[in-house]
């Protein structure tokens, strides 16, 4: 309708300057591509934290422990993930009046394309793997889906044109033409569309524990585009 969101959605929701259904939702290993293969010492993670998280960092600290035999670069990536990314997003799924349909893409390629060492590695799913898969485009990147992600590119595919055209990923009917149909997510149902080449469907709220943390901590600590920042720095 020509309507752009020109606001930070966090800020947009609060502020009920969003008045039509969202469809919205992430992958869940977003970071690992902006951290990539950096090495990241215990000290320099504390650091970090603390630059984004102020006063908060040492709660932050707590929940997310590092020392000098852990793995500082992937507990790096699940702050940044969890708290500007996924639970963000459940958080405005939470908060917002109009249906709202989330979904958590959890399927690794069998493809890399990203040329993050680490994203083709223990089952990361990275920021922006679902692009070929919304738009069927792996031959185009020169590489061949497998059969179930052929089906599951299918599926995405339905969900986002029905949500274009009916601003309902199910469509007019009801009933999407691949997959299950998606629920709307509430503060009373909180469930989400899990997005997998061999199987999707709908799974309730399976981060609470820890997005109820971070609802503790806040949201707008740092400028989203200042993490970018410190991503390149570290």
């Amino acid at each position: 309708d020509g309507n752009l969101i020109t606001r930070q959605p966090v800020h947009a929701v609060v502020d009920r300057n969003l008045d039509k259904p969202v469809l919205m939702g992430t992958n869940k290993n977003e970071a690992v591509l902006f951290v990539g293969n950096r090495s990241i010492s215990p000290s320099g993670y504390s650091s970090w934290t603390e630059s984004l998280n102020g006063s908060a960092y040492q709660k932050v600290l707590a929940k997310y422990p590092v020392s000098e035999d852990s793995k500082t670069t992937e507990v790096w990536a699940d702050v940044q993930t969890d708290n500007f990314l996924l639970c963000s997003t459940r958080y405005i799924a939470t908060t917002y009046r109009q249906p709202e349909y989330a979904y958590l893409f959890d399927h690794q390629p069998s493809f890399d394309f990203t040329g993050v060492a680490a994203c083709s590695a223990l089952e990361h799913v990275c920021h922006a793997v679902e692009l070929p898969f919304v738009f069927y485009s792996a031959n185009g990147i020169g590489h061949t889906f497998t059969e179930a992600e052929r089906r599951l590119s299918s599926q995405i595919i339905d969900y986002w044109t029905n949500f274009a055209i009916h601003l309902d990923p199910n469509g007019a009917s009801g009933t999407p033409a691949h997959g299950a149909q998606l629920t709307a997510f509430s503060r009373y149902q909180k469930e989400y569309m899990k997005l997998d080449g061999t199987n999707s469907g709908m799974v309730a709220d399976p981060y609470r524990e820890t997005c109820e943390f971070w609802d503790g901590i806040g949201y707008d600590l740092v400028h989203p585009w200042k993490s970018c920042t410190l991503f390149r720095h570290i």
